[in-house]
Order: C-alpha cells, then structure tokens, then sequence
C-alpha cells in the first residue's frame, strides 16, 4: 500500500484558529493576555455498531495546576450553548465535530478535562429508539488528566474523542448500559492519518493499532473518507473490518507529530473476487506438472 504525507504547519494552524477567532481574542486587555489563554473543546466520535447514538451533553470543566506558591487554581465550566444538549455522537467522524465549550483558563499547566453528560442519552437499532442508561459502575461526570500546557494570548482547540464501541454495552434482552469512555487531545502536538476507501457499501471500522493501544473510526457514508485525529508518533497499524462479504485490510502507516499521513485510495475488495495476482494460474501450472511428472509411470 502507498501513501504520501503532507505537511501540517503548526503556525498555520494556530493562526486559521487566532482569525477565526478575531473578535474574541481583540477583546482580551493586557493582562488578560498575560494571564490566560483562549480554549475551545471540539467533541469528536469513535464509532460504533449503531444505527445512531445521541448523547445528552452539558458541558465541559477543565482544572488548571495554578500559578507558583498555588498548589490549586479554580475549575472551570464552559456550558454547551446549545438549547437542544443532545448530539447525535454517531455522526461524528471523519472531520466532524462539535463545538461543546470555549472560553478563558489560566496559562500553564492543565491538569485534567471533565465532560459533563446529562441523563437524556439513547441508540437507534433498525429504526427503534431505545433508552441508554448509565451503568452502575458509570458517572456522568468523565474526568481525563491532560499534560498541556498554555501560553498566553493563545487559542488552542482541544478535542474530546468519545469511543461509543467501549462505551455501550448491549444485552441480550436489548437494553443498553452506558460506561462512557473518552480520550483528550490537543492537535497540535499529535500526528494524523487520513484516506478513502470504497465501496461505501462495506461499511468498514477502521482500526489503528500501536503496541496495546487502539483507536477506531468510521468512513464518511457518502464519499469513503476517513480521519485519524491525536496519534502519538510512531508506526501504526491500520486494520479495515468491513462487512462480512468484503476481505479485511492490513498494512502498516509511520505518522509524526505536526504531519498528516495521506493515505492514497483504495478499494476493499468482495469474497471470492480475484485479486489479479496470478495465483490460480500458478496454482494450475503446479498441478500440470505433477500430472506430466506421473506419465512416465504409466508408460
């Protein structure tokens, strides 16, 4: 398999978000500058297998580590704007995302991410809504520890990956339980790999595996596109679970931090298609052999 890598330009990145944001950061006086920085949270998807997924979202709180002689600053809440607070999760892929919070933190380090959920969460199988409740041993209250530090006057976007395969647990009387898994990146100090692959109709999961660490996401349902966001650098493991009646995919992707790998577009191929390699012809030439190498025997 073939792919090509491009560059992704952190300053470039940072200065689309900075003009993106012009009218916010214009208003930050001089000292807000000096002491904060701008944070927005993007709520991304990792797929699963559901017609769709909603989850009720409230909002997101974030703990800065203080400034020196603080042992502990303030938390933070950024509410989810939105008067409807429940988002369809299972869209998310592929680039899509949601803004669930923005405002001002502290410089410096911080420490951890909390999503704040609500209680209005369900799954649609075939057509049929039904209730997903928080497990037992859940909280609607997830925390994640980060290690980002932020300098002033700057705007970082952080992204929150919801994995809706590890968070929903389905029984055999079809109800749902909802344990919700999440994982916090920053883009700007993590790698990418994108790509297409058809047909749609495969419906296939992508995995991208690294030692005993997995990540999963779907294909954009119109065109094959797909995205892998928050990779730590190094080499990954890209496996493609399509549908039953395609073949399963495998081959290996280098990403390195600040890079989008690109990988060039392919097609998954049916059961029993031929894959133009040769190989029954080889096969028939050995047999041939075998039948002209038992001729001199009946002589």
């Amino acid at each position: 398999m073939q792919f090509r890598i491009k560059v992704l330009k952190k300053i470039l990145s940072i200065s689309i978000v900075l003009l993106g944001l012009l009218p916010l950061v214009s208003c930050f006086n001089d000292e807000t500058e000096r002491t904060n920085a701008l944070v927005s949270f993007l709520l991304i998807d990792a797929p699963g297998d559901f017609d769709r997924v909603f989850i009720e979202v409230l909002g997101v709180e974030c703990q800065p580590a203080g400034t020196r002689g603080q042992d502990n600053a303030n938390s933070v809440f950024f509410p989810y704007s939105s008067s409807n607070k429940e988002i369809e999760v299972s869209v998310l892929v592929a680039g899509s995302r949601v803004l669930i919070g923005r405002g001002e933190v502290g410089v410096g380090l911080l420490s951890s991410v909390t999503l704040r959920l609500g209680d209005a969460h369900f799954v649609e199988v075939g057509g049929v809504r039904v209730p997903l409740t928080l497990s037992n041993s859940a909280t609607n209250e997830i925390r994640v520890e980060t290690d980002l530090v932020l300098d002033p006057g700057i705007s970082y976007d952080i992204f929150i990956d919801f994995d809706i395969q590890r968070s929903i647990q389905r029984f055999q009387d079809n109800r749902f339980e909802l344990n919700p898994q999440i994982r916090v990146f920053f883009r700007g100090n993590t790698g990418e790999i994108s790509g297409r692959v058809t047909p749609v109709t495969a419906i296939p999961i992508i995995y991208a595996i690294q030692g005993q660490d997995t990540i999963s996401t779907s294909i954009n349902a119109t065109n094959g596109d797909f995205l892998f966001m928050g990779l730590k650098e190094g080499d990954y493991s890209l496996f493609f679970e399509p549908l039953p009646t395609f073949l399963d995919t495998l081959f290996t992707v280098p990403v390195s931090e600040n890079f989008t790998t690109e990988v060039e577009p392919f097609v998954l191929r049916a059961l029993g298609e031929n894959d133009g390699n040769g190989d029954e012809g080889e096969e028939d030439g050995e047999e041939e052999e075998e039948e002209d190498e038992d001729d001199p025997d009946e002589g």
